[in-house]
């Protein structure tokens, strides 16, 4: 009797089994589930075999320097030709039949531009270079704020200044343009770290003020610029003023002098190499939007650079971390007509190199948590720190 209860019971269900495959929709959620499975499994494997170091870099997350807690006069256990990059995956370099097709269709896209264009574009891990104009002068806008970033670790390094040191806000150093720190009230004090912070991330210029205060003055990072290796580009008080029109003292620089600054500080050539690592900490900020090089980066890449908007010019200087290997690009423009057009351009430059790097563009639902991840992290100015 137990047996034909438990065979019809198992009839009654196979046939319920049955009856349920049959249905379209049953179907369709099924073989969803499956291929979800079979893509969760394939990425497990599959990201078993991935090796996530470079094993040509010294660098790892573990001894990635906290900028408050150490001295970049320092001794470092690491040579001085090592790199200090973010470790990405070790596969090869972009081919160099590639190479050619980018660089041919760059300059395709720089015959169209209207305006004066120099690009930079250095593959790091080949040596491969390719450039345009690399020695045309550009007003810098607000690249000239690397310079002021490295006079500040030179008087670091000397024992002078220190990254805990704090400096009060006055009412000469405010002025306006990008940032937040004009909004401060006066005697609010703030450590030469988290000036930097705001140096880099928000391009502020009330915080470029206070640090040239600190480390002495313009004529202080002017004689800095010739022991870095700069001579086109300059630095004086009324380069640093925010007239849309002529200035009697311009500050200019050239594509390949950013390029130079960003390569020595990647290779930890800047100053000494804690130096240049906590340079590159600064520089991998997430600023607050992504703008220009940083628009359309694929997702899980990352970018180290600093923009520029200024007196007609639209500039980005960047080093890009990739899976097919690390690369400099840096895109400067001048005489533009409108900086909607010269934003536009440089993002074309950015999306065109990541595609023969392997990359693709970040979805629209990628983009929208950004922001909102960002909106999230406002009231944490120093959110970063916990993801070292």
């Amino acid at each position: 009797m137990r047996k034909a209860l438990r065979k019809n019971s198992l009839s009654v269900i196979l046939k319920t089994g049955m009856s349920s495959l049959a249905r379209p929709s049953w179907n369709i959620r099924r073989t969803l589930i499956v291929f979800a499975c079979c893509l969760t499994a394939a990425g497990y494997f599959l990201g078993q075999n991935v090796s996530w170091g470079d094993s040509s870099a010294s660098y790892s997350p573990n001894n990635f320097p906290l900028r408050d807690a150490v001295a970049p006069n320092s001794s470092s256990t690491l040579p001085a030709s090592s790199s200090v990059r973010v470790p990405g995956y070790s596969l090869s370099a972009i081919t160099p039949e590639a190479w050619t097709q980018l660089t041919e269709r760059l300059k395709k896209m720089v015959s169209h531009h209207r305006g004066n264009v120099a690009i930079y574009l250095q593959d790091l891990k080949t040596g491969q270079t390719w450039t345009y104009h690399p020695n045309e002068l550009f007003p810098a806008a607000s690249l000239i704020k690397l310079p002021i970033m490295i006079a500040v670790f030179s008087r670091i390094h000397s024992g002078e200044l220190s990254l805990s040191q704090t400096m009060a806000l006055h009412r000469h150093n405010r002025v306006g343009g990008s940032g937040t720190l004009k909004w401060q009230p006066d005697g609010t004090r703030f450590t030469i770290s988290q000036l930097l912070d705001h140096l880099i991330r928000e391009s502020d210029n009330t915080a470029a003020n206070m640090l040239i205060e600190a480390v002495g003055g313009i004529p202080y990072i002017q004689s800095q610029l010739p022991r870095v290796g700069l001579v086109y580009t300059q630095i004086h008080r009324q380069g640093m003023s925010l007239r849309s029109g002529y200035v009697a003292k311009e500050n200019y620089t050239t594509v390949s002098e950013m390029a130079m600054i960003l390569r020595k500080i990647y290779k930890g050539q800047m100053i000494d190499t804690t130096s240049s690592r906590l340079m590159m900490d600064y520089l991998l900020l997430r600023k607050p939007v992504r703008s220009r090089l940083a628009k359309a980066l694929p997702a899980g890449w990352e970018i180290a650079h600093k923009t520029g908007l200024e007196r007609r010019a639209c500039h980005d200087s960047a080093i890009i971390l990739t899976p097919k290997g690390d690369f400099i690009l840096a895109v400067l423009t001048g005489k533009n007509r409108a900086y909607r057009p010269a934003k536009q351009f440089i993002i074309n430059i950015g999306r065109l190199t990541y595609r023969y790097y392997g990359g693709l563009a970040p979805s629209r639902r990628s983009r929208r948590r950004y922001y909102a991840w960002v909106r999230r992290s406002r009231h944490r100015p120093h959110h970063y720190r916990h993801r070292l």
